[in-house]
């Protein structure tokens, strides 16, 4: 099954790390966690990354070009057309059949839900290769990792959920 990995999920020992390398409370990663995944894990039951497909991301990928024939998956604006869990991936699915580059792009992913549109913020040349990246490592913290790049309005979700101190929120 694409994109379905060890499914490993993350310990107190990942978490402290992180936070250590951060400079901020172990808290405050927590509290991401617990925002973009409820703070169990970033995977399925079937070990695939969780995913929210991003149907505004879609359509500034490839310019609006499915706005009228797919309008559940390209949007001009955002809107919460979410279906959740491994339905997600059938959005996906259709997405790919149209442009599998801007369609993985769109996706959040994982724990943190890393956009993939970020896979060169987070350390990665092309969005394929993060994702290639992100079933096949090994240790659950090199995930947790790549964290830091999320969207400004993330850090503000966090630092209210916080209220502690991490110099990177």
């Amino acid at each position: 099954m694409e994109f379905s990995g060890a499914g490993r999920r993350l310990g107190d020992a990942d978490f402290e790390r992180v936070a250590l390398r951060l400079q901020c409370e172990v808290a405050a990663v927590r509290a991401v966690a617990e925002v973009e995944s409820g703070g169990r894990t970033g995977f399925l039951n079937d070990k695939r990354p969780k995913i929210l497909f991003e149907s505004r991301w879609f359509h500034k990928l490839i310019g609006g070009e499915y706005d009228d024939s797919h309008p559940h998956i390209s949007t001009p604006k955002w809107v919460r057309n979410y279906t959740g869990g491994a339905g997600e991936y059938d959005r996906l699915a259709e997405a790919i059949d149209l442009h599998r580059d801007a369609a993985l792009k769109s996706a959040s992913w994982g724990m943190f839900q890393v956009l993939g549109a970020n896979h060169r913020v987070a350390g990665f040349d092309d969005v394929e290769f993060r994702l290639g990246a992100l079933r096949v490592v090994r240790c659950a913290s090199r995930r947790v990792r790549r964290f830091r790049a999320w969207q400004p309005s993330r850090r503000r979700v966090a630092r209210q959920e916080v209220g502690g101190f991490c110099p990177w929120l």
